[in-house]
């Protein structure tokens, strides 16, 4: 769990690692190959990036991932 210096559960780091573990998740699913990593932006708050693998499933995965609240940057 990330801890905050007073020993506190530091919840946006927390979101991250989940959101990558449920996209993640999601992909292996569908069968589709990518890497999938997120960041904290101090203006767009949780950004989950996902790269795939092939080309051609950049336009499915977007479809998948349009209903989650989070940004996702799909390359």
């Amino acid at each position: 769990m990330p801890l905050t210096a007073v020993g506190k559960i530091f919840r946006p780091t927390l979101r991250q690692s989940i959101a990558e573990v449920v996209i993640t998740e999601l992909l292996q699913e569908q069968q589709i190959e990518a890497s999938v990593s997120g960041e904290i932006d101090k203006k767009k708050g949780l950004v989950i990036s996902i790269s795939v693998d092939d080309s051609s499933k950049v336009e499915l995965v977007k479809q998948h991932v349009q209903s989650y609240t989070f940004t996702t940057e799909v390359s």
